[in-house]
């Protein structure tokens, strides 16, 4: 017996759009066709349709299903690659149902607190809810949704520190010319004979001559 493209989809329960993309992508080099060109399905093709079918539903790309029904097409010479990819697709569906198990009890937890959020009339009924109120199977749901990582502790103080830190020098401060030249001067400066002639005006407040110390006077070099 023999099935069109609409009655395959319709047992499969898959859009006949999703049947004629895969004869375009080569993955149904089994299929007959009518003298007009018309796909038609036997009872033998379904199982390979639903192999397929569950190949893709595991995440498995169209090459490699492509590959998978070549190998089928080459006979027994390729049952070990056949196996090996069958054993490799297994392993990563058991992956996928522990992510998607995970993802349930989230979903079954989410679905708890938004129930007895609704029966209180607010979320704040969680806030003040005592551990022992809530249900064994979320109490770990819960307190994995609300980590938060703890902050990193300081070394002990009589730790030594990777990078010792340098002891500051003290800097000299700088000498005031004015200043150094004031107490070189009173202290060569020979003092005033009584018998010496005072210049007009205060000598209180005349200020006193460093034009020696300050320019001192240039002696000729011999050429």
């Amino acid at each position: 017996m023999f099935y069109t493209v609409g009655e395959i989809a319709k047992k499969l329960n898959i859009p006949p759009s999703t049947l004629r993309y895969y004869d375009k992508e080569g993955l149904l080099p089994f299929v007959e066709r009518s003298n007009g060109g018309i796909r038609m399905f036997s009872d033998k093709d379904f199982e390979s349709l639903s192999v397929i079918e569950c190949l893709k539903k595991t995440g498995m790309s169209i090459k490699d299903i492509r590959q998978f029904m070549e190998w089928c097409a080459q006979g027994d010479a390729t049952i070990p690659e056949r196996l090996s990819m069958f054993r490799r697709q297994r392993e990563q569906v058991l992956t996928q149902i522990t992510q998607l198990q995970e993802t349930l009890e989230i979903l079954d937890y989410k679905e708890w607190y938004y129930k007895t959020a609704q029966k209180a009339g607010t979320c704040a009924v969680h806030s003040s809810m005592p551990p022992e109120e809530i249900p064994e199977r979320f109490q770990s749901i819960q307190q994995k949704l609300q980590h938060t990582p703890t902050k990193a502790t300081q070394p002990p103080s009589n730790t030594p520190s990777p990078h010792p830190k340098r002891k500051k020098t003290k800097k000299n401060k700088p000498i005031s010319l004015s200043t150094h030249t004031n107490s070189t001067n009173t202290k060569n400066k020979p003092a005033p004979s009584s018998t010496h002639p005072q210049s007009q005006g205060d000598p209180e407040n005349k200020p006193e001559d460093f034009s020696d110390i300050l320019c001192p006077p240039v002696r000729a070099h011999a050429v």
